[in-house]
């Protein structure tokens, strides 16, 4: 049976660009293309439109944004989007993507502006937000991700790298904090939840229901005289499976382990180590995509070829392997990719890339 899922790689970028952020606004698709090595930034727009997904690739326009440091990415950052503060904006952020200690000015790593709609260019300003410059918060392989429901409307950010500016030293932390966007206050609400957050960082987040959020992946390191690491042959990091999750209820205020019992027919599944995949949020099922999978402990990891999709309120994992029209197995880098969903289809924005792919179950 044919899914009614069409996967579409847009042309978003070229030579060394990434597309490393993006958002949807107004049936519009915004990105942010970033030069890999000199961190010269544009943006690239699509309109979205009833009909076939590919058919946005010939609205494609594109807007220089002009150049960023080093050693940093510019992504949006999800706020109300129906506030005065973001009237003809896109907020964005600045986010480390390499060791702090080779930033000449760190400055950078609380930077905040917004992208201006009406002539598309990059503006400085702070007003709405300020991410905190103390050592508790995180500074590197967080999620951000914005809920809004009866009780206001909040920026969670979850798990991340810390630095330790004294000991040149990083370590892998279970930070969680809180911004309120009425009050404009950070708080750290670390140890103040029922439960708490694991240390992890490269994972992924999103939300269910507006009130749910669900942490998938992400993975800690073993410590120095583990067995693990005493052991050459196994991997240094513990990578958290897509069957046991992570997640907070922001009604409760509590973290809760989410165990899902896998099917027959994917109880190997349930066991492989997933990293570097995409994440999204459709209809209320949580969809994961490329990336690397291997075996628990391996060093290895290879391409994954499948698409999963999680049903939150059955809480059943599906998979299919993801073919291309002329039946030939694929796989996905998710190396400067991102991922949404519209009108029931996939959209795929990727490195060089402009082909139409669907998958069979």
């Amino acid at each position: 049976m044919l899914i009614l899922f069409f996967y579409y790689f847009l042309s978003v970028i070229s030579g060394i660009e990434l597309c490393v952020s993006t958002t949807v606004r107004d049936n519009k698709i915004y990105t942010i293309c970033q030069d890999r090595e000199l961190g010269y930034v544009k943006s690239k727009v699509y309109e979205l439109e009833e009909g076939p997904t590919a058919n946005i690739t010939c609205s494609e326009k594109t807007f220089e944004l002009g150049s960023f440091p080093k050693g940093y990415k510019l992504v949006f950052i999800d706020v109300l989007d129906n506030s005065l503060d973001s009237h003809n904006r896109l907020w964005v952020r600045a986010d480390l993507n390499q060791s702090i200690s080779e930033q000449q000015n760190d400055s950078y790593r609380s930077w905040v502006g917004y992208i201006k709609l009406d002539d598309m260019s990059l503006k400085t300003d702070s007003s709405i937000i300020k991410f905190p410059t103390h050592e508790k918060f995180p500074i590197f392989g967080y999620t951000t991700n914005r809920i809004t429901n009866e009780f206001g409307s909040a920026l969670y950010v979850t798990g991340g790298g810390l630095y330790s500016k004294k000991d040149d030293n990083y370590s892998i932390n279970n930070s969680f904090f809180k911004y309120n966007f009425t009050t404009k206050e950070w708080i750290d609400i670390t140890y103040s939840t029922n439960g708490k957050l694991k240390p992890m960082i490269r994972h992924k987040s999103v939300v269910i229901d507006n009130r749910y959020l669900v942490i998938l992946g992400g993975y800690v390191e073993y410590s120095k005289d583990s067995p693990e690491r005493l052991n050459g042959n196994k991997s240094i990091f513990e990578y958290y499976s897509l069957y046991n999750l992570t997640v907070f209820d922001t009604f409760t205020n509590s973290f809760n382990s989410v165990n899902i019992k896998p099917d027959l027919f994917d109880t190997s599944i349930a066991t492989l180590q997933f990293n570097s995949f995409l994440a999204t949020v459709y209809n209320d099922k949580i969809i994961v995509l490329g990336g690397y999978v291997g075996k628990d402990g391996s060093i290895s990891m290879n391409s994954n070829s499948y698409l999963g999709i999680l049903d939150y309120n059955s809480k059943t994992w599906t998979w299919d392997r993801i073919v291309r029209d002329d039946s030939e197995e694929n796989y996905y880098d998710t190396l400067g990719s991102n991922l949404l969903a519209y009108n029931n289809q996939l959209v795929i924005l990727q490195v060089n890339k402009q082909i139409q792919f669907v998958y069979t179950t």
